[in-house]
């Protein structure tokens, strides 16, 4: 039986801890990349990135996936280690005695970083021994095996860790992945008397279908995660589910029948639902596709399900009004990072459709009557 798991966790609290908060003018180290999830000869590495414009000394900074962990047990990073503007350090995990420790000098690690979701905290040692200060902190989520987290900044100043196209450690960051399938449009809070709706598109040149290709009951998923990181799920697709290139697929929040009664609906395109839970048109929500990752061995059979394509949208400034008004959220450019405002605008529903009216309506996957 596979366990539904989909991790994404929030920062942890320093009130009250052993350390220090974060410095008042801390030196501009960033954590910049992330690999989590390896296997030999490949190991969990952190990369680090200078960007300001003056050397950065690094001797006995620390770096743990835990504040609760032993200091003890944290990396130390070696003394005489100088970090010039605009250069990376990566810091390696390697067995004891190993030829890599030997050839590179990379740490051996007393913890492993989580392939389910972990944190990475980077900490400037205090004076003459005083209480360590956090100097960055990330969060990421669900690592398929072999691809790295960035560090990515959108157009407002969020910094966030998308996976990346390619693992560059020791180099600027490749581009973040983009989906072969994507979330296109949200419609979070309709007028009176219409249903809420997510389209998603595949925007490749094949036919994607939304399953483990090597276990066919492992679905992708339509989830939702609140502002508490409570997360939820809106609709698990049905195993079969395939979508042509440029196909576009509508999850609406009432059944097929009732939604293509609401509205005008091409006989092309396919209506699925009705979501398990509702979008939140208060707060504001982070919606995702999440792809199932293979079984894991221990525990047996869960499966954890990695974020292939979201946003996190707000009811509010500076995001485009598309409360209450009649409005959808569109996504701009399909082929660009997604979870970035500046990347949506408000738009007439479903204008990517042709206005002809299709009976009867379309039902794939369960439905309500």
């Amino acid at each position: 039986m596979s366990h539904f798991l989909s991790i994404t966790l929030p920062a942890l609290l320093l009130a009250g801890s052993l350390l220090a908060p974060h410095p008042t003018a801390a030196p501009p180290i960033v954590i910049n990349e992330i690999l989590a999830h390896t296997d030999p000869p490949d190991v969990d590495s952190v990369e680090l990135s200078n960007q300001g414009d003056v050397p950065v000394d690094l001797s006995g900074w620390l770096m743990t996936d835990s504040l609760a962990r032993p200091q003890a047990e944290w990396v130390r990073i070696a003394d005489g280690t100088l970090l010039d503007p605009g250069e990376f350090y990566v810091i390696a995990d390697c067995a004891p005695g190993s030829a890599q420790e030997v050839a590179t000098g990379c740490s051996v690690w007393q913890f492993g970083l989580s392939e389910a979701g972990d944190d990475v905290y980077l900490m400037q040692p205090g004076a003459n021994g005083g209480t360590p200060a956090v100097v960055d902190h990330a969060t990421f989520g669900v690592s398929p095996n072999g691809v790295s987290f960035g560090r990515y900044m959108d157009s407002i100043g969020n910094v966030r860790y998308p996976l990346l196209e390619t693992v560059t450690l020791g180099a600027p960051n490749s581009a973040p992945f983009i989906s072969p399938v994507v979330i296109e449009e949200i419609m979070y809070h309709p007028p009176d008397g219409y249903s809420e709706y997510v389209v998603i598109a595949n925007m490749s040149t094949q036919a994607v279908a939304l399953q483990d290709g090597a276990h066919a009951n492992n679905t992708w998923k339509l989830v939702g995660q609140d502002k508490d990181g409570d997360e939820n799920l809106l609709f698990d697709f049905p195993t079969g589910t395939v979508l042509s290139p440029g196909e576009s697929i509508i999850i609406a929040g009432a059944s097929p029948s009732q939604f293509t009664s609401e509205r005008q609906i091409p006989c092309s395109v396919r209506v699925f639902g009705p979501m398990q839970n509702a979008l939140n048109d208060k707060r504001g929500e982070r919606v995702a596709l999440v792809v199932p990752q293979p079984p894991e061995l221990d525990p047996p059979d869960t499966v954890y399900y990695a974020h292939f394509d979201d946003v996190s949208y707000l009811p509010n400034p500076p995001w485009p009004s598309a409360s209450g008004n009649g409005f959808a959220l569109t996504r701009i450019d399909a082929t660009a990072y997604g979870n970035d405002v500046a990347n949506w605008q408000a738009a007439v529903p479903l204008a990517h459709s042709n206005r002809s009216l299709c009976l009867p309506a379309i039902s794939n996957g369960p439905v309500q009557p």
